[in-house]
């Protein structure tokens, strides 16, 4: 005969939930008071200061201040263009190119030449335009004064041409502009025609020319500085290293500092 049977889970539920039953832990068998919480985020926050500030800002600012010295120092760009010479810019070399190919300075020279013939030519036309007005205003005043204002009643020349008149003006106007225009160019190309004839010639008399283009002869006292120069930037940079190193360090171990997984929580 069957007999009816209450089971365990059932009459005594709590005890089915400790240990390795098949229901698992309790639901909130890891819920830790609100306070904990609070004290973990303010020990995250204090520690993050504290290695920020004693360790992390202390190394880089080290580390910045040397950099700063070398570089008041122009180190090591001084060293390696003692060992090294920096030879000509690209872009210099670009230049002299361009200047080689357009025939440079005899270019230049050519086009003031041709510039200056234009404004003779422009200069002659604009005078002998003047010179005829002034010949129509000179014979209009003769018969003026020939025949008497009542039989020689046109205007005056400078009213009955009054547009050429104005023309006159503004075609001088643009004559001394350009005159003045024309003399700036002058002086340009006279201050830098030194320059450009260097550009122009050849890759010899521009390395010549520009300073720090070819390797400096060094005494043995300056050798020897040289190297205790280039074995103290060595260990500079080996410091710089080992710091960065250091740093990477503390940051993994601040990183893996989660009191949230001490067993006392």
């Amino acid at each position: 005969m069957a007999t009816a049977r209450i089971p365990q889970e059932v009459s005594d539920p709590y005890s089915a939930l400790e240990g390795k039953s098949a229901f698992g832990q309790p639901l909130f068998a890891k819920l830790v008071p609100y306070a904990v919480h609070v004290a973990v985020s303010i020990y995250d926050e204090r520690k993050e200061r504290l290695v920020n500030t004693t360790v992390i800002d202390e190394l880089e600012g080290l580390t910045q201040k040397l950099r700063d010295l070398l570089q008041s120092l122009n180190l090591p760009g001084s060293l390696q263009a003692l060992e090294k010479p920096l030879g000509l810019p690209p872009s210099l070399n670009t230049h002299a190119e361009e200047i080689r190919q357009q025939d440079g300075l005899h270019k230049l020279r050519r086009s003031m030449h041709e510039i200056n013939k234009l404004k003779s030519n422009d200069a002659a036309m604009y005078q002998e335009g003047v010179g005829l007005l002034k010949t129509e205003a000179e014979d209009d005043d003769k018969a003026r004064l020939k025949h008497g204002t009542e039989r020689w009643n046109r205007q005056p020349s400078r009213e009955a041409a009054k547009h050429l008149y104005a023309k006159v003006d503004e075609i001088d106007g643009y004559l001394k502009s350009a005159a003045s225009s024309d003399d700036l160019v002058k002086n340009k190309l006279k201050e830098c025609e030194g320059a450009i004839e260097v550009l122009g010639g050849t890759a010899r008399d521009l390395e010549s020319y520009v300073p720090n283009s070819k390797r400096t002869a060094l005494t043995p006292a300056v050798e020897r500085a040289v190297d205790g120069l280039r074995s103290t930037l060595s260990d500079v940079t080996k410091l710089e290293h080992r710091r960065k190193k250091r740093i990477q360090e503390v940051r993994e171990k601040v990183k893996y500092d989660d009191i949230s997984q001490s067993p006392e929580l």
